[in-house]
């Protein structure tokens, strides 16, 4: 075993950042090329959407979309030609971080490797890599928009740093709505600081203002256009105004905890511990200093998401966007003495996180019969989904085919829209749960009311089935399927032969009626 005199020093090697980019991102690649997983539910639905170009799409901005049309086109169209720009997008996140540090501390060398390091071996780092998320793009352009900031005060004469950072800013709009939070943590930073808003100066302020609207635009058009599908998507994710009338302290309190305790697998248990001593650190600079600025650009989100978890729900990954100026400071902070010493097992035990991943992707197989295999269950047995569906599709035993497949849920209706991607002549189509479209599939092709044709209907909530079977006015069940999936496991639902589309009105007694009960009371 290498002593850890030996690593400290292989880090300071003026390449190392280098090697490590290279080796983790071609390994990333190559394990995306061997891995037999399809895409999961919300994957497949992005690349739904890039089937058709557009300016913006129900629950995101349109950069994921355009991206997936952009690799399916130039690598094929494949779960890896879907994937492959996810680990190259953070190596290029890596980059920008390594030369971010370089530009703040240029005589410590090490520092913009240690920063390279903790943010490609973030626990949430190795799992996007494998998954091309919204998240994917947001964390490289909010890198980007760190390098633009911070070269923009260093050469204050300069207009090309402005206009980088307001692009960086309009190309995260344009990925998740998400970069808003590092928006506001540089707003802050020139509030507050009035030698920071002189340096700037108001014309350099405008162009980092105005180039994200610009940009923008024509993603808020589209949203007038469709009803303010994504922003309407997105006020209901935060859902302040549900939350005050069933607000309960213990329960608030219970999901902040939660939030908190779920950042230590986010960023890692010991860097995350290390980054919480570094903010506190960081509070002690001056106001001027690096330390300080990165400090306040890491705490916004994760504030404001607190605010958001403790008044409603927040799921972990919602302030995500905060590790990237934090793997900067953390790496300023652990440079040395002790701090040094536990961020680098720190980061072996994130390395063995990072090549279990890599295995487990390669061969799924080998590992749907232990206690991975339930992480692995929305990825497996489609194949054989797919079959069953098609079995019935092809032959009801009537010779009258069906016109369309109709779902209930998002994620089981984009995992088959993927897997009959090839067969573009069958009609999908969801159940609409609520009055309103709850997906771009609801909101562009939606079911529509007296639709007398023969639908198969596949309820993937058996014991919801009332409920969806409600809708039709003539239903013939089909039977149960079940499909393994490795250690007991099964993916269950039942198809139905259906016709006569009449949707329940969805109003408040809809909601009532069906508030506790799988069926409603006779």
């Amino acid at each position: 075993m290498l002593p850890i005199h030996a690593i400290k020093s292989a880090f300071k090697a003026k390449y190392a950042w280098a090697v490590l980019l290279g080796l983790l991102v071609g390994l990333r690649l190559l394990a995306l090329a061997v891995s037999p997983l399809p895409p999961g539910g919300d994957e497949a639905q992005y690349w739904h959407w890039s089937t058709t170009l557009d300016w913006g799409y129900f629950s995101k901005p349109p950069l994921i979309a355009w991206l997936i049309s952009l690799t399916s086109w130039s690598i094929g169209d494949s779960a890896f030609g879907l994937r492959f720009s996810a680990p190259i997008l953070h190596g290029i996140g890596a980059v920008f971080l390594f030369l971010t540090a370089r530009q703040l501390w240029p005589q410590e060398r090490m520092v913009a490797t240690w920063t390279a390091a903790i943010y490609l071996l973030m626990p949430a780092i190795s799992l996007s890599s494998f998954l091309l998320t919204t998240d994917a793009l947001l964390l490289p352009l909010a890198a980007m928009a760190l390098y633009g900031f911070f070269r923009m005060l260093d050469q204050p004469g300069s207009l090309v740093w402005p206009v980088w950072l307001g692009v960086a800013l309009g190309l995260g709009l344009l990925a998740k709505y998400a970069v808003l939070f590092l928006g506001a943590g540089f707003a802050l930073l020139i509030l507050v600081d009035p030698a920071l808003r002189q340096a700037i100066g108001w014309r350099k302020n405008s162009l980092i203002l105005l180039i994200p609207i610009l940009m923008i635009l024509p993603n808020l058009a589209w949203n007038r256009d469709h009803s303010f599908a994504t922003l309407s998507h997105t006020a209901a994710n935060v859902d302040l105004a549900q939350a005050s009338t069933q607000f309960s302290l213990l329960s608030s309190a219970q999901e902040l905890g939660t939030f908190w305790l779920s950042q230590f697998g986010v960023f890692g248990p010991i860097p995350f511990f290390l980054l919480l001593l570094a903010f506190g650190w960081a509070l002690t600079k001056p106001r001027q200093s690096p330390e300080f600025r990165l400090m306040v650009l890491g705490l916004i989100p994760l504030l404001i998401i607190s605010v958001q978890a403790f008044s409603s729900r927040a799921h972990g990954n919602w302030a995500v966007i905060a590790f990237v100026p934090a793997s900067l400071l953390l790496a300023r902070f652990a440079a040395r003495d002790w701090r040094q010493t536990l961020l680098l097992v720190s980061l072996g035990l994130h390395t063995i996180l990072a090549t279990g991943l890599l295995v487990v992707l390669a061969k799924p197989d080998r590992f749907t019969e232990g206690p991975l295999g339930a992480v692995l269950q929305p990825l497996t047995g489609w194949d054989q989904t797919i079959s069953e569906i098609m079995a019935k599709y092809a032959n009801d035993g009537t010779g009258q085919p069906f016109a369309a497949i109709v779902t209930d849920t998002r994620l089981f209706h984009y995992s088959i829209t993927w897997g009959l991607r090839h067969q573009s002549e069958i009609e999908l189509k969801m159940w609409p749960r609520y009055g309103v479209p709850h997906s771009h599939r609801e909101l562009m092709e939606p079911l529509l009311p007296g639709d007398p044709r023969k639908l198969l209907v596949i309820v993937s909530r058996p014991r919801f089935a009332p409920r969806v079977l409600a809708d039709f006015r003539r239903i013939q069940s089909l039977g149960l399927v079940h499909i393994p999936l490795g250690a007991g496991r099964t993916r269950q639902f039942e198809l139905f032969e259906a016709q006569g589309y009449a949707p329940q009105t969805r109003d408040e007694a809809y909601e009532q009626r069906w508030q506790y009960l799988d069926s409603p009371p006779s």
